[in-house]
């Protein structure tokens, strides 16, 4: 009987270890070079949206409004801080010549106080509250020029 000698593909001379392990390294390289391509194309995109939108921004049509020139006397504040106390002021709204206060006081003569000493128009207190030991408060009057 004759000998037949079979053909082994799968020899070690074709080097499919060292195929597969280029393979992957290729296939790992491309996906770097792809992942980096495109976070920069993704940071360029924001870039423009960001200069779109400043852009835009910028060309908005701004309404003809007329500014009012209001001047506070700076010693009225003071005034208010030095009676009422710079603690006890919540909030201090100065809109036009109006002075909203809101706050809390021991008695409410420190009030009293404020409004002779001011000699403010139209001296109204809008609000006052007793919460155990203090008085909280909002008032308004006008003040300035």
């Amino acid at each position: 009987m004759k000998k037949y000698t079979m053909i082994n593909f799968l020899k070690e001379d074709f080097n499919l270890i060292k195929l597969s392990k280029i393979i992957i390294c290729l296939f790992t390289i491309l996906s770097i070079f792809l992942m980096v391509n495109i976070k920069q194309k993704d940071k360029e995109n924001k870039e423009v949206q960001i200069n779109q939108d400043i852009e835009r921004n910028l060309n908005l049509d701004i309404e003809d409004s007329t500014y009012k020139e209001i001047y506070v006397k700076v010693k009225d504040i003071k005034l208010a801080y030095k009676v009422i106390g710079k603690e006890n002021i919540k909030r201090l709204l100065i809109e036009n010549n109006n002075v909203e206060i809101e706050g809390i006081c021991e008695d409410l003569n420190m009030l009293e106080k404020l409004k002779t000493q001011s000699g403010a128009k139209d001296f109204s207190i809008e609000s006052i509250v007793k919460e155990e030991e203090h008085y909280m408060f909002k008032l308004k009057y006008n003040v300035g020029v």
